[in-house]
Protein backbone atom coordinates (compact mmCIF):
# COMPACT_ATOMS: atom_id res chain seq x y z
CA UNK A 1 0.00 0.00 0.00
CA UNK A 2 1.45 3.37 -1.06
CA UNK A 3 0.80 6.92 0.09
CA UNK A 4 1.89 10.37 -1.05
CA UNK A 5 5.23 11.31 0.50
CA UNK A 6 5.34 14.93 1.70
CA UNK A 7 6.86 17.02 -1.13
CA UNK A 8 9.92 19.24 -0.68
CA UNK A 9 9.43 22.98 -1.28
CA UNK A 10 11.73 24.57 -3.90
CA UNK A 11 13.17 26.91 -1.25
CA UNK A 12 13.73 24.17 1.34
CA UNK A 13 17.44 24.89 1.86
CA UNK A 14 16.70 28.55 2.63
CA UNK A 15 13.72 27.54 4.78
CA UNK A 16 15.82 25.14 6.85
CA UNK A 17 18.51 27.79 7.23
CA UNK A 18 15.96 30.18 8.69
CA UNK A 19 14.68 27.51 11.08
CA UNK A 20 18.15 26.80 12.40
CA UNK A 21 19.01 30.46 12.75
CA UNK A 22 15.80 30.94 14.72
CA UNK A 23 16.46 27.86 16.89
CA UNK A 24 12.77 26.91 16.95
CA UNK A 25 13.17 23.13 16.69
CA UNK A 26 14.53 20.72 19.31
CA UNK A 27 14.29 23.37 22.03
CA UNK A 28 12.52 23.35 25.42
CA UNK A 29 8.74 23.44 25.34
CA UNK A 30 7.20 26.77 26.33
CA UNK A 31 3.89 27.62 27.95
CA UNK A 32 3.17 30.43 25.45
CA UNK A 33 2.89 27.86 22.67
CA UNK A 34 1.03 25.32 24.81
CA UNK A 35 -1.65 27.93 25.54
CA UNK A 36 -2.35 28.18 21.82
CA UNK A 37 -2.65 24.43 21.24
CA UNK A 38 -4.86 24.08 24.31
CA UNK A 39 -7.17 26.69 22.81
CA UNK A 40 -7.27 24.83 19.49
CA UNK A 41 -8.23 21.62 21.27
CA UNK A 42 -10.89 23.32 23.38
CA UNK A 43 -12.45 25.60 20.75
CA UNK A 44 -12.50 23.12 17.87
CA UNK A 45 -13.32 20.13 20.10
CA UNK A 46 -10.53 17.99 18.66
CA UNK A 47 -8.48 15.35 20.50
CA UNK A 48 -5.13 16.50 19.05
CA UNK A 49 -3.67 19.97 18.46
CA UNK A 50 -0.06 20.63 17.45
CA UNK A 51 2.46 23.26 16.52
CA UNK A 52 4.81 21.41 14.22
CA UNK A 53 8.21 22.47 12.93
CA UNK A 54 9.12 20.69 9.70
CA UNK A 55 12.83 19.84 9.77
CA UNK A 56 14.85 18.10 7.05
CA UNK A 57 13.82 14.58 8.03
CA UNK A 58 11.19 14.93 10.79
CA UNK A 59 8.33 17.08 11.93
CA UNK A 60 9.06 18.06 15.52
CA UNK A 61 6.31 19.22 17.85
CA UNK A 62 7.00 22.56 19.46
CA UNK A 63 3.72 22.04 21.31
CA UNK A 64 1.44 19.01 21.42
CA UNK A 65 -1.92 18.30 23.04
CA UNK A 66 -3.28 14.76 22.86
CA UNK A 67 -0.14 13.22 21.38
CA UNK A 68 2.71 11.70 23.38
CA UNK A 69 5.41 11.34 20.72
CA UNK A 70 7.83 14.28 20.18
CA UNK A 71 8.14 13.87 16.40
CA UNK A 72 7.22 11.83 13.34
CA UNK A 73 8.96 11.31 10.01
CA UNK A 74 8.70 14.20 7.57
CA UNK A 75 7.79 11.93 4.66
CA UNK A 76 4.61 10.68 6.32
CA UNK A 77 3.69 14.00 7.92
CA UNK A 78 0.57 15.93 6.98
CA UNK A 79 2.35 19.15 7.91
CA UNK A 80 5.02 18.39 5.32
CA UNK A 81 2.28 18.67 2.71
CA UNK A 82 0.85 21.81 4.32
CA UNK A 83 4.06 23.88 4.06
CA UNK A 84 4.07 23.70 0.27
CA UNK A 85 1.57 26.58 0.23
CA UNK A 86 0.69 29.50 2.49
CA UNK A 87 -2.98 28.50 2.18
CA UNK A 88 -4.66 26.40 4.90
CA UNK A 89 -4.72 22.66 4.22
CA UNK A 90 -8.01 20.97 5.00
CA UNK A 91 -8.52 17.20 4.82
CA UNK A 92 -12.13 16.44 5.83
CA UNK A 93 -11.78 12.65 5.54
CA UNK A 94 -8.42 10.93 5.08
CA UNK A 95 -10.13 7.73 3.95
CA UNK A 96 -11.49 9.61 0.94
CA UNK A 97 -8.21 11.35 0.08
CA UNK A 98 -5.82 9.26 -2.09
CA UNK A 99 -2.81 11.10 -0.66
CA UNK A 100 -3.49 9.86 2.85
CA UNK A 101 -5.73 6.80 2.80
CA UNK A 102 -2.72 4.47 3.25
CA UNK A 103 -0.59 6.85 5.30
CA UNK A 104 0.92 5.18 8.43
CA UNK A 105 -0.53 7.97 10.62
CA UNK A 106 -3.99 7.11 9.28
CA UNK A 107 -3.92 3.31 9.35
CA UNK A 108 -1.97 3.32 12.64
CA UNK A 109 -1.64 5.64 15.65
CA UNK A 110 -2.78 8.36 16.03
CA UNK A 111 -5.41 7.28 13.44
CA UNK A 112 -5.88 10.66 11.76
CA UNK A 113 -9.28 10.90 10.09
CA UNK A 114 -9.44 14.66 9.52
CA UNK A 115 -6.84 17.43 9.53
CA UNK A 116 -6.72 21.21 9.39
CA UNK A 117 -3.28 22.81 9.13
CA UNK A 118 -2.45 26.52 9.06
CA UNK A 119 1.10 27.21 7.76
CA UNK A 120 3.31 29.36 9.98
CA UNK A 121 5.66 31.83 8.29
CA UNK A 122 8.96 32.35 10.12
CA UNK A 123 10.23 34.89 7.56
CA UNK A 124 8.78 36.27 4.31
CA UNK A 125 8.07 33.29 2.05
CA UNK A 126 9.59 30.76 4.47
CA UNK A 127 7.19 28.38 6.25
CA UNK A 128 8.40 26.82 9.50
CA UNK A 129 5.56 24.37 10.04
CA UNK A 130 1.91 24.50 11.02
CA UNK A 131 -0.65 24.98 13.70
CA UNK A 132 -2.93 22.02 13.18
CA UNK A 133 -6.11 20.44 14.50
CA UNK A 134 -6.55 16.67 14.15
CA UNK A 135 -9.62 14.54 14.70
CA UNK A 136 -10.25 10.78 14.67
CA UNK A 137 -13.55 11.25 12.87
CA UNK A 138 -14.46 13.05 9.62
CA UNK A 139 -14.76 16.82 10.01
CA UNK A 140 -15.85 19.43 7.48
CA UNK A 141 -14.21 22.31 9.46
CA UNK A 142 -16.74 25.10 9.07
CA UNK A 143 -16.13 28.81 8.56
CA UNK A 144 -15.95 29.54 12.29
CA UNK A 145 -13.34 26.78 12.73
CA UNK A 146 -11.25 28.33 9.98
CA UNK A 147 -11.50 31.80 11.51
CA UNK A 148 -10.49 30.53 14.97
CA UNK A 149 -7.54 28.63 13.52
CA UNK A 150 -6.43 31.59 11.44
CA UNK A 151 -6.39 33.88 14.48
CA UNK A 152 -4.52 31.36 16.62
CA UNK A 153 -2.06 30.62 13.82
CA UNK A 154 -1.20 34.30 13.53
CA UNK A 155 -0.57 34.31 17.30
CA UNK A 156 1.72 31.28 17.01
CA UNK A 157 3.48 32.85 14.04
CA UNK A 158 4.10 36.06 15.98
CA UNK A 159 5.59 34.10 18.88
CA UNK A 160 7.88 32.20 16.51
CA UNK A 161 9.09 35.44 14.97
CA UNK A 162 9.71 37.00 18.36
CA UNK A 163 11.86 34.01 19.29
CA UNK A 164 13.69 34.16 15.99
CA UNK A 165 14.56 37.82 16.28
CA UNK A 166 15.03 38.45 19.99
CA UNK A 167 18.82 38.40 20.08
CA UNK A 168 19.44 39.58 16.52
CA UNK A 169 17.17 42.59 16.87
CA UNK A 170 18.91 43.78 20.03
CA UNK A 171 22.28 43.68 18.28
CA UNK A 172 20.86 45.26 15.12
CA UNK A 173 19.14 48.12 16.96
CA UNK A 174 22.30 48.83 18.94
CA UNK A 175 24.09 49.52 15.65
CA UNK A 176 21.51 51.99 14.34
CA UNK A 177 21.28 55.72 14.88
CA UNK A 178 17.92 57.25 15.84
CA UNK A 179 16.98 58.22 12.26
CA UNK A 180 18.03 54.81 10.98
CA UNK A 181 15.72 53.17 13.51
CA UNK A 182 12.84 55.28 12.21
CA UNK A 183 13.51 53.96 8.71
CA UNK A 184 13.14 50.30 9.69
CA UNK A 185 10.29 50.52 12.25
CA UNK A 186 6.64 51.33 11.58
CA UNK A 187 5.95 54.67 13.30
CA UNK A 188 2.42 53.64 14.36
CA UNK A 189 2.80 50.02 15.48
CA UNK A 190 6.52 49.89 16.22
CA UNK A 191 6.73 46.68 14.18
CA UNK A 192 9.59 46.00 11.81
CA UNK A 193 9.12 47.30 8.29
CA UNK A 194 9.95 44.79 5.50
CA UNK A 195 13.47 46.12 4.91
CA UNK A 196 14.36 45.84 8.58
CA UNK A 197 12.82 42.39 8.92
CA UNK A 198 14.70 41.06 5.90
CA UNK A 199 17.99 42.43 7.27
CA UNK A 200 17.31 40.72 10.61
CA UNK A 201 16.77 37.38 8.92
CA UNK A 202 19.89 37.84 6.79
CA UNK A 203 21.85 38.32 9.98
CA UNK A 204 20.26 35.24 11.51
CA UNK A 205 21.13 33.09 8.51
CA UNK A 206 24.70 34.46 8.48
CA UNK A 207 25.37 33.90 12.22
Amino acid sequence: MSYAVAPIPPNDAERLGALRAAMCAFVPREERFDRITRLVKRLLHVPIALISIVEDDVQWFLSAQGLDVPETGRGISFCGHAIISKEPMKVPDTLRDPRFVHNPLVIGPPHIRSYLGMPLEIAPGLLAGTLCAIDRMPRSFEREDMEIMNDLARMAESELRVSAMADQQKRYLAELERNQRKAVLDPVTGAWLPAGFVELMRRGLRD
